[in-house]
């Protein structure tokens, strides 16, 4: 299936499922402030970047943060 990433004013990264618009998984970033952009890097990978000048890179199958860049 295909699917989107999204993060917002909540602090959490959702993962959505395009087709029927259900929300697959959702991860608590533990991020300070809105996260105001997000990286794909592939199926697996997602960088998180939040107003609190850090961002952070996600394993989405274990859904752990596997880096932090100050």
């Amino acid at each position: 299936s295909r699917t989107v990433i999204s993060g917002g004013d909540d602090k959490t990264l959702k993962k959505w499922d395009i087709s029927t618009g259900n929300c697959l998984l959702t991860l608590e970033t533990k991020h300070y402030d809105i996260i105001s952009c997000i990286a794909v890097v592939n199926d697996q990978l997602v960088a998180s970047g939040s107003c609190d000048n850090l961002i952070k890179l996600w394993d989405l199958t274990s859904q752990t943060c596997i880096s932090t860049l100050y």
